[in-house]
């Protein structure tokens, strides 16, 4: 659903806030031509694009091998949740009560300025700045 993913613009902002961060992009096929976009140019040393290319066990093995995630709301986000990753999570139109991770896992809810807290915001207008300062604040 397009209007669950932060934009393209937004992920390679993020990126650029962490220029020693390794970051792997993952998804199904559908998201291929997305992630693509996202890792153009950023070089397989910095970015892996993963989307489309694993199983689900080689993502489930992918996520557990992660430190961190940072998501849109999307069903990998509750996998790397109860697989006791952290996750960071970008919520807008969908409502983090209902769909937010729930495991015991290290969470952080994220959602737009003036966002209620059941969600129904625009995700495109969660500043990367914002994202970025979170992430910054981490343990």
């Amino acid at each position: 659903m397009p209007a669950k993913r932060w934009p393209v613009a937004s992920w390679r902002t993020l990126i650029d806030a962490f220029p020693g961060e390794k970051f792997v992009l993952l998804g199904t096929a559908a998201d291929a031509a997305l992630t693509a976009e996202i890792a153009r140019g950023l070089g397989e040393d910095r970015v892996s694009d993963l989307a489309g290319r694993t199983s689900l066990t080689e993502f489930a093995s992918t996520l557990a091998g992660c430190r961190l995630l940072v998501s849109n709301d999307t069903g990998g986000m509750h996998l790397a949740n109860a697989l006791g990753v952290p996750v960071v999570v970008l919520f807008g139109p969908t409502n983090p009560l209902r769909t937010g991770p729930v495991f015991d896992a290290m969470r952080t809810l994220l959602l737009p300025p003036g966002c209620p807290p059941t969600g129904g915001g625009l995700l495109a207008d969660l500043a990367p700045e914002a994202v970025i300062a979170a992430l910054r604040d981490l343990p």
